[in-house]
């Protein structure tokens, strides 16, 4: 199961939508718990990743103009986590990398 949670600012907080992040990554992993931060703000931040008490933890930070230009910030999230899921190297990340695509192509209609 995944588990999202956002570290967003008061412009980027009004264009990512938290529950929809979720409703659509609650299924990505069934190995393990991943909690996924998407960070969108205007100051430095590393995209990492880490296994902790049995959890995996990944921080995907977006770009930040990108996330308040773009017509399609829920697509522009899965690009980006797309990227960084390699950094889960301990997980199946080809059939994480798999269920995401297919979302991915849902979000582009």
């Amino acid at each position: 199961m995944v588990h999202t949670n956002a570290n967003l600012d008061l412009k980027t907080n009004e264009v990512i939508r938290t529950d929809r992040l979720y409703e659509a990554l609650y299924d990505l992993c069934e190995e393990e718990t991943v909690r996924i931060t998407f960070v969108a703000r205007d100051t430095e931040f590393l995209n990492e990743a880490w296994r902790e008490d049995g959890e995996s933890f990944l921080r995907v930070v977006l770009p930040y103009k990108e996330v308040l230009s773009t017509d399609n910030v829920d697509l522009l999230i899965a690009e980006r986590l797309y990227e960084e899921l390699d950094k889960l190297e301990w997980l199946e990340v080809a059939m994480m990398r798999q269920r995401l695509k297919s979302k991915m192509k849902k979000m582009m209609r």
